[in-house]
């Protein structure tokens, strides 16, 4: 756990030492602590993560995000204004990770009393079903637009090459993942769980979890040929779960990947 005296110190630098943080200390607005400290699961290999707030305008160019050392800690660094954080949590592709985080964070520092604290009680105050169009939208053009990596995928299959195959796979995972977790508002308290709390949600023994794990590679046996297979299978599953929010103008793309796909399976399963 960080000492307050680490804490103190390390927003004094940041305040003071304009090269550490990027940003010269009279811009800043406020300073967060978030991620895994914030929350108290930290490891020795945990990095600190801090956001630090400047104004939306006027301010000197400077870098969004930085990696520094102090105190044999790693830190993240984000620079960012109270606009883009306010406008994260209208859009749910932000909203499902800037929501937890903003929850969890700790206010260190403040230079107008409330500015931070205002809106970390707007993440509070949050509610997920006013976005719920707008993630229904979201999943169906994520989805559609996930159709180039199935083909990919397929395209990699067919010719045995494994490193088309395995980065259109990496591809769907992750993309896929993401698409379940807006459409059905996950919110993720941390990236690193992100993967299990989809599959908790789809079902442990379910056969979207089933493909997800081994197309991510949790299964150290299976091949690369495994792998794609059960990448676009997954893409078929998520299409057929999603069915009913996909909207009409990607309908067209989506069901021939479909089609793609079940020809595909078809053709390997009979030879």
């Amino acid at each position: 756990m960080l000492s307050e005296t680490f804490l103190a110190q390390l927003v004094e630098v940041i305040l003071t030492r304009s090269a550490f943080s990027g940003v010269e200390g009279r811009w800043i607005q406020a300073v967060g602590l978030t991620g895994s400290h914030a929350r108290g699961s930290a490891t020795p290999y945990s990095d600190v993560d801090i956001h630090v707030f400047v104004p939306a305008e006027d301010i000197p160019a400077y870098e969004v995000y930085a990696l520094r050392r102090f105190e044999d800690h790693l830190l993240s660094i984000s620079i960012v204004t109270m606009a883009d954080k306010r406008a994260e949590l209208t859009r749910p592709e932000s909203a499902i990770r800037t929501v937890p985080g903003l929850r969890q964070m700790r206010v260190l520092y403040e230079a107008e009393a409330g500015v931070l604290q205002g809106l970390v009680q707007a993440a509070h105050d949050f509610r997920w079903e006013p976005l719920q169009p707008a993630a229904n939208a979201f999943a169906s053009r994520h989805l559609c637009g996930l159709a180039e990596e199935a083909h990919k995928a397929l395209s990699g299959l067919s010719r045995d090459d494994d490193s088309t195959t395995l980065y259109a796979t990496y591809g769907l995972v992750l993309g896929l993942s993401d698409v379940i977790a807006v459409a059905h508002g996950l919110l993720q308290a941390t990236e690193n769980m992100a993967f299990q709390q989809v599959m908790d949600f789809m079902g442990g023994h379910s056969t979207w979890t089933y493909a997800f794990r081994t197309a991510a590679g949790f299964d150290p046996q299976a091949s690369v040929a495994s792998r794609g297979r059960a990448g676009v299978a997954l893409y078929t599953q998520t299409a057929r779960h999603l069915h009913a929010i996909i909207e009409p103008q990607h309908q067209d793309v989506i069901n021939k990947a479909v089609e793609l796909i079940d020809a595909f399976i078809r053709t390997e399963t009979n030879s």
